[in-house]
């Protein structure tokens, strides 16, 4: 770093901060935008504000980082694992362009899992005549209820 600091705006810093809240997780720069407008502060000094915490706790010198960082970045494009449609994703590691895909791909998984073969009705339980009651979680027999 220079010994001169540059006199940005506030604007240019918050799209800056902006621009690298947006590779995050949706939960964390969600969680970074709520904070900073909580404390009524600009979002670039609450993300500043995180890394000079992380500085003084020693944690900075000392990062580790984990080998499959890259998995949690978004993507600008990702191909639909259903169709084959290139699409931007909402969140990270969207798997399907729409809900569409995902229930006709989970359909799909579901019939390739079923068996051939007869289906069996499930064992009766030796407690099938006890109902439960309500939310309570608590169970009695059908001659009581």
């Amino acid at each position: 770093m220079t010994d001169k600091k540059l006199n940005l705006g506030d604007l240019k810093l918050n799209s800056s901060a902006e621009a690298l809240l947006d590779q995050l997780p949706d939960h964390a720069g969600q969680l970074v935008h709520s904070l900073a407008t909580q404390y009524s502060i600009p979002i670039w000094q609450y993300t500043c504000a995180i890394l000079l915490a992380v500085h003084m706790e020693g944690r900075l010198s000392e990062f580790r980082l984990d080998p499959a960082w890259k998995d949690g970045l978004r993507t600008k494009e990702l191909i639909c694992k259903h169709c084959g449609t290139k699409f931007s994703p909402r969140h990270i590691g969207q798997p399907f362009c729409s809900n569409d895909c995902g229930l006709a791909a989970a359909g799909q998984l579901h019939k390739e899992d079923k068996p051939n073969g007869p289906t069996r009705d499930p064992i009766p339980s030796k407690h099938s005549d006890v109902v439960v009651d309500g939310d309570s979680g608590w169970s009695i027999p059908d001659e009581v209820a």
